[in-house]
């Protein structure tokens, strides 16, 4: 069973999921969760499950008490300073003592096929219908911290976005495609550079390797130990044996010492 979950007060997830219930047929199940309909789609024999949750989904760390998923996609909105129309994907996790949801040093599984499928629908589909969303990969953060394959699609980053449909279809479409997606690419450690990193962004897109846990330039200098790159290796869903080095976006003084730590885990460096 695959697990779709929005907050029935974030505007974009029901945007997203009023796409997905249109979209694809998704009927009610019979069955509720918080008082509210629990909405059903089977593919190929597997149920693809439709929730939602009164609060924010950032701190839904319940809810694997309630449900067995083998994957859970948030829909969700996303909002920055920079205003920027921005269709992303991300893992979700704490590398630090400092939350927003979830637990400190706790990281979800990253499913990096599921990510990586997801993130070449949302593109293909904002080409086709020439839409002016930035479509990117973020850095991992935020709640919650599951040990269930744990991934976000969200729409953003204001209000106008939110609530646009053609954004949610996108995103529904995207959505559908990570609980569909198959192991195909190998999994990857992404490390350095910006939050929203394109050089990560255009290997999910056209390389041969699949992003996983992301961590940026800005999370990379705030760690108290290296230790926590080993944790997202681990807290992968697929076999990680690479690792992806924005070069020239980890300062010089720490970038020694993150790819020498890299390599004595066992990973192949690779340069970007």
């Amino acid at each position: 069973m695959k697990l779709l979950v929005f907050s029935e007060s974030d505007k974009a997830g029901v945007n997203i999921a009023n796409a997905l219930i249109s979209r694809y047929g998704f009927e009610r199940s019979g069955d509720t969760y918080q008082g509210k309909p629990i909405y059903k789609f089977n593919v190929e024999n597997e149920a693809i499950m439709l929730v939602s949750i009164a609060g924010d989904v950032v701190d839904s760390q319940f809810i694997g008490q309630h449900f067995k998923p083998s994957l859970v996609v948030f829909l969700s909105r996303h909002a920055s300073l920079s205003g920027t129309a921005t269709l992303s994907i991300h893992a979700p996790g704490n590398l630090g003592a400092e939350t927003y949801g979830g637990l400190p040093y706790k990281l979800s599984i990253a499913p990096a096929n599921a990510m990586k499928a997801a993130l070449i629908e949302m593109n293909r589909l904002v080409e086709d219908r020439g839409l002016k969303f930035k479509v990117s990969y973020e850095a991992t953060h935020h709640g919650p911290s599951l040990d269930i394959p744990s991934m976000f699609v969200e729409i953003g980053s204001t209000q106008r976005e939110w609530e646009d449909v053609e954004a949610g279809e996108v995103v529904a479409e995207a959505a559908m495609a990570a609980v569909q997606s198959v192991p195909r690419f190998p999994a990857a450690l992404a490390v350095g550079g910006p939050h929203y990193n394109p050089k990560f962004t255009n290997v999910g897109l056209w390389g041969d390797l699949a992003p996983a846990h992301i961590v940026s330039k800005y999370a990379l200098e705030n760690l108290k130990n290296m230790h926590i790159l080993k944790t997202c290796v681990e807290r992968t869903l697929e076999k990680v044996q690479h690792a992806l080095i924005d070069w020239k976006g980890i300062p010089g003084g720490i970038r020694g010492e993150a790819v020498d730590y890299l390599k004595s885990i066992g990973l192949d460096i690779v340069r970007v």
